[in-house]
């Protein structure tokens, strides 16, 4: 920074950079490693995903900081020594302080996560009870939400499924209907907003296992890059290589990259490393889009057909590239695409699958549905 006279949207792309995103994502991703061999692979993809953002506006919002200290009240660069003692006490804030506290709450919240998904599977079976750590270190504003037990499809778990705060310890348990009292939703609403009613603490509402992320998306970390197009873009772009990497990785030890579900029309579909590779990658945009790619192992029953489109549909029949290419597809099996629509994170999507010689399926390209 002091060499290049600033630190510049630019410069995220460059090595020095991009290790320091990277590191921070290592060390912040170590808490989900932990829950990976105990939920689905597309959560840990998700929470992932996040961290990773998070990470890169991290990253972007500490050099912002230390470049506005380059400079004295001459608008003259300082000398290296005297920048480099300022610069360190912003790495210490960010990096050790605030880094230790956000490690503790992304552990915390992996945790509440990968509970979450296992409470997902019973439903509504069970009531869902608020507990905090009952010692003496729990903030009053918590204790006030101890004992709360509601069903988990209760809107109250939306907001104030914990950790709520920094260094919240709170969590949750399955308990039997018979045994506790049900309580009023919006009363326990109305004290879950009480308990969060800081500025600084409304960043806690949300529910890490339902949303699939550690860190929510109105911190001020993502508040910040939000204003920065720039800073924006380039995040993004890093963003997608590291989902691209995920999947990659999650393909490739996949003990069968062949899955069996009724309701396809070939009954079978491939998820390979090089399905992903050279073909669905590439056609997607978002880490979002790319994490539904492993998704699709556990929950491809859940596709629905909407059409077929037969091959060459999409390209200009006049064109000799165009030709080239649907000679191409045919040459490697593709004889057309069925097109199922799929519900993932709250959304819809169509799927194009490519059928290969009648024998499976495998996932080529993906829209958002549009809304009726």
């Amino acid at each position: 920074m002091h060499e290049q006279g600033g630190f510049n949207d630019s410069m995220l792309k460059s090595e020095p950079v991009r290790a320091v995103i990277n590191e921070t994502y290592d060390l912040l991703s170590q808490s989900i490693y932990r829950i990976e061999q105990k939920v689905p692979a597309e959560l840990t993809a998700a929470l992932k995903e996040n961290v990773y953002r998070f990470s890169g506006c991290k990253t972007d919002v500490q050099l912002k900081e230390m470049n506005s200290l380059l400079r004295d009240d001459k608008g003259a660069i300082k000398p290296y020594y005297q920048f480099q003692q300022d610069a360190l006490k912003i790495n210490d804030k960010y990096n050790k302080t605030y880094l230790n506290t956000e490690y503790n709450y992304a552990t915390g919240a992996s945790i509440m996560a990968a509970k979450w998904s296992q409470i997902e599977e019973d439903g509504d079976e069970y009531w869902l009870q608020y507990r905090t750590a009952n010692d003496g270190l729990v903030r009053p504003e918590h204790q006030a939400l101890d004992g709360i037990t509601l069903p988990p499809s209760d809107p109250f778990w939306d907001e104030f499924y914990p950790p709520n705060d920094w260094g919240c310890r709170c969590t949750v348990v399955q308990v039997l209907k018979e045994k506790y009292p049900l309580s009023n939703s919006q009363e326990a609403i109305d004290a879950g907003e009480a308990a969060t009613a800081k500025p600084a603490q409304k960043i806690f509402r949300y529910n890490a296992g339902k949303q699939k992320i550690i860190f929510s998306n109105k911190h001020p970390y993502f508040k910040a890059v939000e204003k920065e197009k720039d800073a924006q873009k380039t995040l993004n772009t890093l963003a997608n290589k590291n989902a691209d990497r995920l999947v990659l990785e999650w393909a490739k030890a996949q003990e069968s990259n062949r899955y069996e579900f009724e309701n396809l029309h070939t009954g079978k579909m491939n998820l390979s490393s090089k399905v992903a590779r050279q073909y669905f990658l590439p056609h997607t945009k978002t880490a979002e889009e790319k994490n539904v790619f492993i998704s699709l192992a556990k929950n491809g029953n859940k596709l629905r057909f909407e059409k077929f489109e037969p091959l060459g549909i999409r390209k200009d029949t006049n064109s000799p590239k165009d030709v080239k290419n649907i000679e191409k597809k045919k040459n490697r099996g593709v004889v057309g695409y069925n097109v199922y629509s799929y519900n993932y994170n709250s959304k819809k999507w169509l799927i194009g699958f490519e059928i290969i010689d009648y024998k499976f399926e495998q996932p080529y390209y993906i829209n958002k549905a549009k809304k009726p």
